[in-house]
């Protein structure tokens, strides 16, 4: 897994690389830091070694890393950039490439000052190119953790009732993923109700559902892989009209998913379900991509988005989520997690697409 970084280190004439970005030291590492706010570890990669640089509330606690890679401890009389100034020193790095986008100004200013006079470098997004296309190790942790949704989803539809706000939907939704095998709750759910399902990304509030349409987005995250899904449901007996928008959009799911094909670009795939809506005049009710990237975090390397050029190849997986949005009405989404195969789209989550009225 470092070869590619070892041969892109090569090209820039660098000696060594700095990741600092958490979720690219777990992938490389496995190590995952407890408090992703803070600097809790550091990787050093040179053409012949790796070095994980760990504070001492995390050394002893982690034991196995991957890839060869050396533990290292700073400590209360050795802090990390005098760690990091002994190891560039030892290792002979006179140039140096560094993560620009999850360094702070200072962490930088601190870096240079300790490195000098080694040169420093902003490397490219090799590691997150990387990460777009999964493993079997990582398509086995992401099915999982689809499977742990679909489960929850079963579970969830049994607490909807009139009375209960978004808010004590979204709590529980987090305890059912983590008692049905979560590790946590991939990101904080969207319960959005009535006319609060118009914003796609809409904070779960205390408002009581009563009669109408309800978006639940939700999913769960399983050794450190995400899933993510999104249904629509209804309380009562739906109208003509929402039902009407409900079928579109699954016709718009369903075409995307068996529109799409391996080697075709992000921005093509985007179209299937933006050129229906536009036959229904209604291409300005669709507000966001029609999916994206999925692993580690949850919004991941890419989207199915009109601008995207990145080509969908097999191993990528993504989201596809048509959803039509009207201010003072409400909204429909309908989310699935998907894999590219060989040629044509698998689809990893299998609950119910179908309208439910409760």
């Amino acid at each position: 897994m470092l070869t590619p970084i070892r041969e892109e280190l090569k090209k820039l004439s660098l000696d060594g690389l700095l990741i600092s970005d958490p979720t690219n030291i777990f992938y490389l590492s496995g190590f995952r830091p407890t408090d992703s706010k803070k600097k809790e570890a550091f990787l050093l990669i040179s053409q012949d070694q790796s070095f994980l640089l760990l504070s001492p509330l995390d050394f002893h606690g982690f034991r196995k890393s991957q890839n060869r890679i050396q533990k290292i401890n700073w400590n209360r009389d050795k802090s990390w950039s005098l760690t990091l100034k002994g190891l560039v020193s030892d290792s002979n790095i006179r140039a140096l490439g560094f993560e620009a986008e999850s360094l702070t100004v200072s962490e930088l200013k601190i870096i240079r000052r300790r490195t000098k006079p080694t040169r420093l470098k902003p490397f490219p997004k090799t590691i997150e190119r990387m990460r777009i296309i999964k493993t079997s190790p990582e398509i086995k942790k992401i099915k999982r953790a689809c499977q742990i949704t679909d489960r929850s989803f079963d579970e969830i539809l049994k607490l909807i009732r009139p009375g209960i706000t978004e808010s004590e939907i979204a709590h529980k939704i987090e305890f059912i993923l983590m008692k049905n095998g979560a590790e946590s709750s991939a990101f904080k759910p969207i319960v959005a109700f009535g006319k609060n399902a118009a914003v796609p990304h809409y904070q779960s509030g205390k408002t009581k559902l009563s009669t109408g349409g309800l978006i639940l987005d939700f999913g769960a995250r399983h050794e450190g892989y995400c899933a993510d899904l999104t249904r629509t449901v209804y309380l009562g007996n739906p109208d003509s009209q929402f039902r009407k928008i409900y079928r579109l959009v699954f016709e718009a799911q369903e075409k995307a998913l068996t529109k799409i094909k391996a080697g075709m670009k992000a921005k093509r795939a985007d179209h299937f379900c933006r050129d229906l809506f536009a036959q229904n005049d209604l291409a300005d009710h669709f507000t966001h991509s029609t999916g994206h990237g999925i692993g580690l975090e949850i919004h991941e390397g890419f989207a199915v988005s009109p601008y995207d050029q990145t080509e969908i190849v097999q191993g990528m997986v993504f989201t596809l989520e048509p959803g039509l949005y009207f201010k003072n009405w409400g909204g429909i989404r309908i989310e699935n997690t998907v894999m590219m195969g060989d040629t044509e789209i698998k689809s990893l989550s299998s609950a119910d697409r179908e309208l439910i009225c409760l």
